[in-house]
C-alpha cells in the first residue's frame, strides 16, 4: 500500500500522518511503501518506521546534494527502515542520484507534480527512467502519477518495475479487475 504523506510546506497539501500511516498497517497487514513529501524527512525517520513503513521515501528537492541526501539516507537505516527510496520531481535532474546507487533500494520518479492526484502523466520523464538503467541502477524503479491502463505499459517497457496508481484504481468500477490488468500488462511488458 503506497501512502502519501504532506506537510503543507513540500507541498501545498497535508495529508495523514504516522498515527493514520500506523493505522492503515493494522488495518491491511500489507507492507507500507510510504512516501514522504515533507520539508524534514529526517526528522521523521523514527515515528514513521515506528507506525510500519516497509518503505521509507524522500525526496531529492528537500536534499538536494549527495551529503545532504546520505545524511537522510542514513537517518531512515537507523530508524529500521527495511527499504530506503529517493524520489525526484519531473522537472529535476536525476544524474546526481548515481553517487546514491549502492544506497537506496528505491528511486521513485515522479511523472507528475507532487501534491494532487488524478494529474496527466508527464511522458518525458520515461526518459529518466531509460537513464537510470542504462547508468547501471539494478534497484527497484517506481513511477508515481498519472499511472492508468494506457501509461502502465510504457512505464513497463522504461524500465520501471513498481507502480503507484491512485486514480485509476480507486475510480474504477471494477477494483480487482483493474488492478489484475495492471499487473499483466505491466508483467508483460517488462519483459519487452
Amino acid at each position: 500500500i503506497h501512502v502519501d504523506v504532506m506537510d503543507g510546506h513540500f507541498v501545498p497539501v497535508i495529508t495523514l500522518g504516522p498515527a493514520i500511516t500506523q493505522a492503515v498497517g493494522r488495518f491491511t497487514g500489507l507492507p507500507l511503501d510510504v512516501h514522504l513529501m515533507i520539508s524534514e524527512p529526517a526528522r521523521y525517520a523514527e515515528a514513521f518506521a515506528k507506525a510500519g513503513a516497509h518503505v521509507l521515501t524522500f525526496h531529492w528537492e528537500v536534499a538536494p546534494s549527495v551529503e545532504e541526501a546520505r545524511v537522510v539516507i542514513q537517518a531512515f537505516r537507523d530508524a529500521g527502515v527495511e527499504k530506503v527510496g529517493i524520489s525526484v520531481n519531473p522537472d529535476t535532474c536525476q544524474e546526481p542520484l548515481a553517487e546514491l546507487f549502492d544506497e537506496v533500494d528505491l528511486i521513485l520518479v515522479m511523472s507528475v507534480f507532487p501534491g494532487f492526484g488524478g494529474q496527466k502523466f508527464i511522458v518525458e520523464v520515461l526518459d529518466k527512467v531509460r537513464w537510470l538503467r542504462a547508468a547501471g541502477y539494478e534497484g527497484w524503479i517506481e513511477m508515481d502519477g498519472g499511472v492508468n491502463a494506457e501509461t502502465i505499459a510504457s512505464c513497463a517497457e522504461a524500465g520501471t518495475d513498481v507502480f503507484v496508481a491512485g486514480s485509476a484504481i480507486f475510480g474504477a468500477e471494477d477494483i480487482p479487475g483493474t488492478i489484475e490488468g495492471f499487473r499483466a500488462t505491466a508483467t508483460e511488458r517488462m519483459h519487452v
